[in-house]
């Protein structure tokens, strides 16, 4: 393919993609699932569908709903081969309790504890998770050894104070 054409959909062969993760890449809120037989919340408006879409790639979503590095790698990786092209992961937020955090921080101020709940996810942040993931992208980079891997980050949702007395959201 000439320069800069790789996964444009003018390829003789489309790019194998393997989107993996949690609900960040499956699509969970989109409200719109498709129907494979599980409860991933996998959706054709998830940003890999979209991608795979725009560029004419092949797309396995393998992203799931609820997934941690442990799910990823017992359940996800397999889709992994030498023919992936392309790889994009997003894990890490349920290993630290994002759920737990978001519930005690939506709450008011007076009625909870966010800024504990958030120590304690930094503290698993900052002790617990770089190893797990840096094991889970060095199996994926051996389950895929001819593949890009971005990896996806998180949207920012708390600003660190409460601004209107009702939430710690920004």
């Amino acid at each position: 393919a000439p320069a800069g054409a790789e996964g444009t959909g003018t390829d003789a062969q489309a790019v194998e993609y393997v989107a993996l993760g949690d609900s960040y890449s499956s699509g969970t809120g989109t409200r719109d699932y498709l129907a494979d037989g599980t409860e991933c919340q996998r959706s054709a408006r998830a940003y890999p569908s979209l991608l795979a879409a725009a560029r004419g790639w092949s797309l396995n979503l393998r992203a799931c709903s609820g997934a941690t590095v442990p799910d990823v790698t017992a359940t996800q990786l397999s889709a992994l081969g030498s023919g992936t092209g392309r790889v994009t992961i997003s894990v890490g937020g349920n290993d630290v309790g994002f759920a737990d955090v978001l519930t005690e921080c939506a709450l008011p101020a007076w009625a909870s504890d966010c800024d504990a709940a958030v120590d304690d996810a930094q503290a698993y942040v900052a002790t617990t998770l770089p190893g797990a993931l840096s094991t889970l992208y060095g199996r994926i980079a051996t389950a895929a050894p001819n593949a890009r891997v971005p990896v996806v980050g998180y949207p920012r949702i708390f600003m660190g104070e409460d601004c209107n007395a009702f939430t710690w959201f920004s």
